[in-house]
């Protein structure tokens, strides 16, 4: 009985581990944002402003709906 015990603990600290290995992989892809410079009406050229930045692909403005929309640049 102690080595089912045993075999059912090991197991479920492998699954906390996958898990846990799981979801930190794909918060990095989360916070992987482009990087904007500020909101589209300070930056009117917005894939201008990017490159002038050092971003060579540009920018443009993005946002949610209902929300002020964001210069942001391309960083791949």
């Amino acid at each position: 009985m102690a080595s089912k015990n045993a075999s059912s603990i090991a197991q479920f600290f492998f699954i906390g581990i996958v898990c846990i290995a799981l979801i930190s992989s794909s918060s990095v892809e989360a916070f992987n944002a482009p990087p904007c410079l500020g909101l589209c009406p300070y930056f009117p050229d917005c894939s201008k402003d990017c490159i002038s930045k050092g971003f060579p692909k540009g920018g443009a403005c993005l946002g949610f709906s209902g929300s002020p929309l964001a210069c942001c640049c391309n960083n791949n």
